[in-house]
């Protein structure tokens, strides 16, 4: 397919560095005792951070895997390619083995980067990038072979405040879709008893009802 003026298509280990996270071995880790992210932590765009454990690190390692703003978390097994970009600024954390950390060059947006690989699993294109028969694994040298197509800085940015507007608004739309059973409940609890009567306080009930459905 023939790219726009300006697009470029380039291999993810053209554009940034990767790096697979620390071994958890209680046994052989020595030196600090530090947070560390986990497969389970990283979420599709987010970051659950609720349950962050500890782990021995050495000074080299802490200033090896440590976490950056812009920095891209994908992750290597559980769901293989999902992804985040770290936003939550500077703190004392580092990320485990079951984690590949894409920090790209300055002028790529690693938002764009990492919607572009959302995008790119949602079609189930990881399949061939994949290791393992019945658990499924990323490898850091498959990661690194992934193309992506890059529009110049202004577009990518463009692209990606697009694709946040429109993700509001769908997160908007599933919110409104939650409240119909609630509201549904109301209404036939309102219709009953105006079936039985009791006017006043069901036409209060069935009004209100009809209000909410209608803002």
């Amino acid at each position: 397919m023939t790219l726009p003026i300006g697009w470029a298509r380039s291999t993810i280990s053209a554009f940034a560095d990767t790096k697979l996270g620390k071994m958890l071995d209680a046994a052989k880790n020595k030196g600090e005792s530090v947070q560390y992210l986990r497969n389970i932590n990283v979420r599709w765009g987010a970051f659950d951070l609720s349950d962050l454990l500890e782990m021995r690190a050495s000074s080299t390692e802490l200033s090896d895997l440590e976490v950056r703003n812009g920095d891209i978390f994908v992750c290597e097994g559980g769901e293989p390619g999902r992804c985040a970009v770290w936003l939550e600024g500077k703190r004392s954390l580092i990320f485990q083995k079951a984690l590949h950390r894409v920090r790209v060059l300055d002028d790529i947006q690693p938002e764009y980067v990492a919607k572009y690989i959302q995008h790119f699993a949602s079609k189930h294109e990881f399949s061939e990038f994949l290791t393992g028969t019945t658990i499924k694994h990323l490898p850091q040298v498959a990661l690194q072979r992934i193309a992506v197509e890059l529009p110049p800085a202004a577009e990518q940015r463009r692209i990606v405040a697009k694709l946040d507007a429109l993700f509001a608004r769908l997160a908007r739309a599933r919110a409104e879709l939650d409240r119909i059973p609630v509201l549904a409940h109301r209404l036939r609890a309102a219709t009953l008893a105006d079936a039985f009567c009791e006017h006043e306080a069901a036409s209060v009930l069935l009004s209100d009802v009809l209000e909410d459905v209608q803002a």
